[in-house]
């Protein structure tokens, strides 16, 4: 095992303010390289709907109005009076996002295909991270069709930088999303970099070539690579130099970052791509042409250790004690989290808890007269809240991961029985959550665990 490194993190001096450098023209109506009006692929990208990311927010609302936010506050929907006829119970579920240049997670409203007579205002508010290395007149909101296409608006969705939101009036429910349509790309997609590790880089963009409509809403294309010719030059910020920072190699619309033989420390590098391209975007409804823009990509360099991704299932079948329709019912929980062990050093991270599930929700008992409802909360018998492990040496050589969890509110599955009149409920009884603990061996191999539904996956 390698030695233990002290973690610190550090970031690169003036990442944040100076996150895009550029300097203004006039009259470029299409995207391209500069002086060159090169088209970009703009066929509508098709994606799969993104999978739930825990448990939902909900929240009755009247035609007086009101407000509801995602659980992580990273979105709000605003009802003007009048944009509901009557009370209503909104749902804001978080799902993986899916939209070409998307930023983070996606949000799918509830009822879903709701329609308004007055339009709801959708507030994403957005972190610095996330126009690190791009422009905030670059940043959409976008809803998922019936098609599984993406339609953002690019034009009349208001930036607001001091506040950081991006804000628009809707009209429907759907799954929204925020994305930004210009970007340096990493192959792979992680941006954690772990000792001698490479990255392949481009220029990617989505909806370019598409100033010339009236429509504010476009149809968004997949990320595509811009011309060799619009990328200048690729640079690597360097803090330390003499190699421990990395290097970048390559030309035109095709770079290489390979990260250095020893990191002794987490660290934030930047990579930076000097462009040579004409592009139109909207602040607030004002066309705004660039010319030259500076993009930065921030790299985070790992010492030499291991990750893991886990996923954690608990399936249960008859929870409600009785057949319902003559089936047995089917419960299901889940959750994932990252383990990252660095000498003898456990960290437990990236906790996601999905929304328990149960089929069927409700029915009639064998005896053909008592009817059975499923009483689901939010939580379920997995609510993960932290985690602590360590390593231990078992016999002369094998090492094992020991990881302990830490849960809250979990109960077993609650159903509601009414027969004659009579209602009474079974199930919802406080119980530890699960698992409790688990242990697997230090391998860079995907694991089976014994204690159950629980794989240990190798994150490189």
């Amino acid at each position: 095992m390698p030695i233990s490194p002290v973690f610190k993190r550090r970031l690169y001096s003036g990442l944040l303010a100076a996150s895009c450098c550029l300097s203004l023209t006039t009259g470029c109506k299409k995207g391209g390289v500069a002086g060159n009006s090169q088209p970009i692929d703009t066929i509508p990208a098709v994606t799969p709907v993104g999978a739930p990311v825990g448990a939902p927010v909900t929240k009755t609302i009247g035609a007086a109005g009101g407000t509801i936010a995602s659980a992580d506050g990273r979105v709000e929907l605003d009802f003007p009076a009048g944009a509901l006829a009557a009370n209503t119970d909104i749902s804001i579920q978080p799902v993986a996002g899916e939209a070409p240049g998307g930023r983070g997670l996606g949000y799918h409203f509830q009822p879903d295909g709701s329609v308004f007579a007055k339009p709801v205002n959708l507030i994403f508010h957005y972190a610095d991270t996330d126009v690190t290395g791009t422009l905030p007149g670059l940043l959409y909101i976008a809803y998922q069709d019936s098609a599984g296409r993406w339609k953002a608006d690019i034009k009349t969705r208001v930036v607001d930088t001091a506040a950081r939101t991006l804000s628009l009036g809707i009209h429907h429910f759907s799954i929204w999303e925020m994305g930004d349509r210009l970007h340096i790309v990493l192959d792979p997609n992680k941006t954690e970099v772990r000792e001698k590790e490479t990255r392949h880089l481009s220029v990617q963009i989505a909806g370019n070539d598409v100033i010339s409509t009236s429509d504010p809403e476009i149809f968004l294309p997949v990320m595509t690579k811009l011309p060799d010719g619009a990328v200048k030059q690729w640079k690597l910020a360097s803090d330390f130099g003499g190699g421990q920072d990395g290097t970048v190699t390559g030309s035109g619309n095709s770079a290489t970052y390979a990260a250095p033989a020893v990191v002794l420390e987490e660290t934030n590098e930047q990579v930076e791509a000097d462009l040579n391209y004409s592009l139109t975007y909207f602040d607030n409804g004002q066309a705004v042409s660039v010319s030259k823009i500076i993009l930065f990509q921030q790299i985070t360099l790992i010492p030499d250790g291991y990750s893991y991704d886990v996923k954690i299932k608990d399936m249960q079948s008859g929870t409600a004690g009785m057949t319902i329709n003559g089936l047995i019912d089917q419960y299901s929980d889940g959750a994932s989290l990252q383990v990252d062990v660095n000498g003898n050093a456990v960290t437990i991270s990236h906790i996601v808890n999905q929304a328990p599930t149960v089929t069927p929700t409700s029915g009639i008992g064998p005896d053909g007269q008592t009817h059975v409802t499923s009483q689901l909360d939010s939580l379920g018998t997995i609510n993960i809240t932290g985690g602590s492990g360590s390593v231990q040496t078992v016999g002369t050589s094998v090492q094992v991961v020991s990881v302990t969890l830490t849960s809250q509110g979990t109960t077993t599955p609650k159903w509601l029985f009414t027969s004659q009149g009579v209602s009474y409920t079974v199930g919802g009884d406080a119980v530890p959550g699960y698992p409790g603990a688990f242990s697997f061996v230090l391998a860079d191999s995907a694991q089976s665990l014994a204690q159950g539904n629980i794989t240990v996956t190798p994150k490189n």
